[in-house]
């Protein structure tokens, strides 16, 4: 069964959303990450080039021939190739404001909701689709602000 974790609270989507994936990347885990918003995409794709000032995150936007990596980048166009790439152990971390196409392809899928009130209420639909489809929601709060 697909288990959604919703991080709540968190100062910047999608710095957090760097962070966290540098976090699962250095624990050994392969993660996809789906945005169909080209402008945040290319802001995570710059943020996992300076999460930190030592680390470099392996990562590329999925295609047919694409190398081995700890991190792909997917979109709505490139989402046919997820079902031939991902493996029971690897995460789907969501950075659009809908539901991924396909997310019961995965074990585990990361929303990380910001304090932003479009954010909040984007979160809150995408709560509600995971919960039709019979998913396993947990939340967690990334700080006691909000």
């Amino acid at each position: 069964m697909t288990r959604v974790d919703f991080a709540f609270n968190a100062g910047a989507r999608v710095a957090q959303a760097a962070h966290s994936t540098l976090r699962h990347v250095a624990r050994g885990s392969r993660l996809f990450v789906y945005c169909d918003d080209p402008e945040r995409m290319k802001a995570f794709d710059q943020a996992l080039w300076s999460v930190q000032d030592i680390s470099f995150v392996p990562h590329e936007m999925l295609h047919d021939d694409s190398a081995d990596l700890p991190v792909f980048l997917v979109d709505q166009a490139s989402w046919p190739l997820v079902a031939a790439r991902a493996k029971v152990e690897d995460w789907l971390v969501n950075l659009d404001d809908d539901c991924p196409p396909e997310a019961t392809l995965f074990t585990r899928v990361l929303e990380i909701v910001s304090r932003d009130d479009h954010d909040r209420e984007q979160a809150r639909m995408r709560w509600r689709q995971y919960q039709a489809i019979g998913v396993e929601l947990h939340a967690h709060q990334l700080t006691n602000e909000g």
